[in-house]
């Protein structure tokens, strides 16, 4: 398998890209996330129902499938093998499901740009799976898949992840680590981490996106992104959204409607939530005065900043 160096721009070398959120049932609590441990699937393709959707278009993309814990969702292998006929997949995944093994022996790593296996240490722990964590990120390296483990930096646990990365740095096995996002000690994060965990972020984040989110330089307002044209947010039932920003539903793929190829448009929001999706999805073209000019009257009439346009 060709090594990519992963960062923000490798997304860029697919010019298709659907950020799939499979579910939000997930088999761990971790403290610092909001999935749903009993949540009821919205909708389920089979496989099959699932790859002509995106045959449909035309196109060829890269898949991210994500959730909630994406192995969970029914007929998950299947569902992998079917989209990797014609598509490329990426994923984000807890590793504790017994069908990994299953995934590893059965999908073309060729067809998989990399997995992000999240290391949640306490759910881990709580459920003897630290062991089998580790077992099956050597398994996956061995098969011949770009494997990165993840870490949510929680305030309390930096000095944990620490610890850990240098475990798997020895294991042979890639890390990155994400800023938390959420409320901590009555602080809103990742806004407010001081100096020396701001450093942390540097040294271990994957590139220069944590730190610009943390110091709020996320802001792409005025400038021409594809989201809504060649990227988009699906949900379970297939509705579509231009991005994790802006929430309107503008289509919906497993019914054959959704907006390809309708060309860049300014971003219209002053914070990006999307973060590494989204800042491959922005251009460098600015905004024409017109449309700025037209943005600033819309907010001074309905006195809102981040409009769903």
């Amino acid at each position: 398998m060709t090594k990519i160096k992963l960062h923000s721009g490798s997304l860029k070398q697919f010019e298709y890209r659907m950020n799939w959120m499979l579910t939000q049932k997930c088999n761990f609590n971790c403290r610092y996330c909001n999935t749903e441990k009993h949540h009821s699937f919205a909708r389920v393709l089979s496989p099959e129902q699932a790859a002509s959707a995106f045959e449909r278009t035309g196109v060829s993309w890269l898949i991210l499938l994500t959730g909630g814990e994406p192995f969970l969702y029914p007929r998950f292998t299947e569902l992998c093998k079917a989209l990797t006929q014609k598509h490329t997949i990426t994923m984000t995944t807890n590793l504790s499901h017994p069908s990994v093994y299953e995934f590893a022996d059965s999908i073309d790593p060729e067809k998989v740009l990399s997995i992000s296996a999240s290391f949640h240490y306490d759910e881990l722990k709580k459920h003897n799976l630290l062991d089998d964590f580790v077992d099956k990120c050597r398994y996956l390296q061995e098969r011949g898949f770009r494997l990165l483990v993840n870490f949510v930096a929680f305030p309390p646990h930096i000095s944990r992840i620490e610890k850990d990365t240098d475990m798997f740095h020895k294991l042979g096995i890639e890390t990155i680590v994400y800023g938390y996002r959420g409320m901590y000690d009555g602080k809103e994060y990742p806004q407010a981490y001081n100096k020396t965990e701001l450093e942390f972020l540097n040294t271990y984040a994957l590139d220069d996106t944590e730190l610009m989110i943390a110091r709020g330089k996320m802001n792409f307002y005025g400038k021409h992104c594809h989201a809504g044209s060649r990227y988009f947010v699906m949900k379970e039932n297939g509705d579509l959204q231009r991005c994790f920003t802006l929430p309107k539903v503008i289509g919906n793929l497993f019914e054959g409607n959704i907006p390809l190829n309708r060309g860049t448009r300014p971003c219209s929001v002053n914070t990006c939530e999307d973060y590494y999706f989204g800042r491959a999805a922005v251009t460098n073209k600015p905004a024409s005065h017109i449309w700025l000019l037209s943005q600033k009257i819309r907010r001074i009439i309905t006195n809102e900043n981040n409009s769903p346009v």
